[in-house]
């Protein structure tokens, strides 16, 4: 009776993180005690069922119930779409294969040993007794460490296009696929069985290696053609700012020469009559006339860019001053100047935006020594933003975004044969970054 109990609440835990897993992926629909609930409901919905097919004819088809009922299921727990749920439910369900061959594997190697066979120690731990409730312990606790553990990346699978979900879709049902084939083969006591299943795993683990590779390189260049396209956006972005700034400075100039005109004639007409004009001189030397310092480099990039910053600054209060000399010549595309100094910026204006407001105040340095291009920027610091490593702290609430702005400062860099240093020293924050501009 034990040992049904047993397997019984090992069904439930495999059933509860299955369906935890996949709702997760497919962003769940319910939070908090609703949520829970109608996933214990339905792990446990799932395990009566799972006990009257153990022993059937039908026992077999097991695996394809427990996926099909997931995938079901989910459209109640879940605001995903079937592929979303489909693929989400495979990949769940390949881990915990994956997870239960392993363990399999290896207790049967630590408990059995040289005694018997593989394919004995295997059977010794599917048959009911103490070995077997010992093994379904282990298994389990893995299986959940495992899921939490992943818990921060299910959200990851929502932001696949559909060509690539369904990709996955169909690797992790081929692996799923493979891992139970050679599960069955290994419970065989012949040996060409088990030559054969050493080659299978041999070819999947050489096919899933091959996989891998030509993943990681289509994600590195959806990656970078992203990233260049914010950068694109970002440089628009500020272009189009800086143009609109410099026409409402020409525009409110020419009010000022009409003023001007009106402002002469006044004073012809004071001197002519004798009247107070020097008083009236000085109230018009006095008056504060509106125009904003426009940064005028001659790289239209960097002056968008610093023009953009420093209104951004203006608003919050920051004082931006800048100290620019540029060569006549710029060697580096505007994508990575972009990436460099308005990363650098915006950084400085968050920094700084934290300090008490009279000591708010940032200083851009952009110049050039030798073959070398410097863009230094130092802002005030509320504290030291670097841990024990000297690795910057992210003070961002979302960190999804962490450390993605400092990486594309040292990707930029790194093109350049570059180098990108931090500093920080009684409430100053340094940020240089250098390239070789040729």
């Amino acid at each position: 009776m034990i040992y049904q109990i047993a397997e019984l609440f090992a069904a439930f835990i495999e059933s509860l993180l299955l369906l935890t897993a996949t709702t997760d992926m497919a962003e769940k629909k319910y939070a908090g005690g609703k949520h829970f609930g109608l996933l214990i409901l339905f792990a446990g919905l799932y395990t009566a069922a799972s006990a009257l097919l153990r022993g059937s004819a039908i026992a077999v088809l097991a695996p394809v119930f427990c996926i099909c009922y997931v995938i079901a299921v989910t459209k109640i727990t879940a605001n995903g779409k079937l592929l979303q749920r489909s693929t989400a439910c495979m990949l769940s369900y390949f881990l915990l294969c994956f997870t239960e061959s392993y363990t399999l594997g290896c207790g049967a190697i630590m408990i059995v040993g040289g005694a018997v066979e593989l394919s004995g120690g295997m059977r010794l731990l599917t048959r009911p007794g103490v070995i077997r409730l010992v093994f379904l312990l282990i298994n389990k606790i893995l299986q959940a460490a495992i899921f939490f553990a992943g818990l921060p990346l299910y959200p990851r699978l929502r932001t696949l296009s559909r060509r690539y979900q369904a990709i996955l879709l169909s690797a992790a049902t081929a692996a799923c696929a493979v891992l139970q084939v050679i599960s069955a083969m290994i419970m065989t006591d012949s040996t060409a069985m088990m030559q054969l299943t050493v080659l299978i795993a041999v070819f999947f683990v050489a096919l899933t290696l091959i996989a891998t590779i030509l993943a990681i390189a289509v994600t590195a260049r959806y990656q970078k053609k992203k990233q260049d396209s914010e950068i694109m956006q970002r440089i628009n972005s500020m272009m189009e700012k800086n143009f609109r700034e410099i026409q409402s400075n020409q525009q409110r100039m020419r009010r000022q020469m009409h003023d001007f005109k009106n402002h002469l004639r006044a004073i012809d007409g004071m001197l002519a009559e004798g009247a107070p004009a020097k008083t009236y001189i000085g109230d018009l030397l006095a008056t504060a006339y509106a125009g904003a310092k426009l940064c005028r480099s001659g790289n239209d990039v960097i002056d968008a860019i610093v023009n953009c910053k420093a209104d951004e600054a203006r608003n919050s209060g920051i004082a931006l001053d800048y100290i620019i000399s540029l060569p006549e010549e710029l060697h580096i595309a505007a994508t990575d100047l972009c990436a460099v100094l308005a990363n650098q910026l915006d950084n400085a204006i968050e920094a700084c935006a934290r300090v008490a407001e009279d000591k708010r105040r940032i200083i851009v340095d952009i110049r050039t020594r030798q073959a070398f291009l410097f863009f230094k920027v130092v802002n005030a610091a509320e504290k030291d933003p670097f841990n024990e490593k000297h690795e910057l702290i992210s003070t961002k609430t979302d960190k999804s975004m962490h450390g993605l702005g400092i990486k594309n400062i040292q990707d930029a860099v790194s093109r350049y044969d570059g180098k990108l240093e931090h500093f920080y020293k009684d409430g100053v924050f340094t940020s240089i970054a250098m390239f070789q501009n040729r």
